[in-house]
């Protein structure tokens, strides 16, 4: 009877470990939302394979949660967030995901600003790059840059215009 206990015993054990290697396999191969099947199993057994599953399930939420979001950026809905609630180190992800909307949708707000002053001939109008950080002020800068070359000969043919109304007919623009 020992025997026979002891060989159900082991039986067991590699079923589980089978299980658990087919788990493992899956989620090398980015399958993350396979689970195991603990009705295969009894009593703690049973419990194990239902325990691995919650386990998954708590690391696979956030990041689905997380690539919706992103993945909705990506396609320009830059008002998109991450609004469970997570602790450790699935809260920080939350909040860097969240932190990447906030910072497109401060980029397209200081943007949209400057096309505002431009169709209101507010050509000295520039982007605020302080409020951004690495490219994110890069970019701001290199569209102050461009408006600046944009606006230069604009000025230069007005200045000219304003000193031929005023009877200089000498003026003239030089060029860019």
């Amino acid at each position: 009877k020992v025997k026979i206990s002891v060989n159900n015993v082991g039986g067991i054990v590699q079923k589980l470990i089978d299980e658990l290697s087919r788990l493992t396999d899956a989620a090398k191969a980015g399958r993350l939302y396979e689970r195991g099947r603990p009705e295969q199993f009894q009593g703690a057994f049973s419990q194990l394979v239902s325990g691995v599953n919650e386990m998954q399930d708590a690391i696979v939420t956030p990041m689905v949660d997380a690539s919706k979001v992103l993945t909705q950026i990506a396609a320009g809905q830059t008002g998109q967030q991450i609004s469970a609630s997570y602790q450790g180190d699935h809260e920080r992800m939350k909040l860097a995901v969240n932190g990447v909307g906030a910072s497109v949708q401060s980029l397209r707000g200081e943007l949209q600003g400057l096309a505002t002053a431009c169709n209101n001939s507010e050509l000295e109008a520039r982007g605020d790059a302080s409020g951004f950080k690495g490219d994110y002020a890069e970019l701001i800068i290199g569209v102050n840059q461009m408006m600046d070359a944009l606006y230069a000969p604009v000025r230069a043919v007005c200045e000219g215009l304003v000193r031929v109304a005023d009877g200089d007919l000498t003026a003239y623009v030089p060029r860019p």
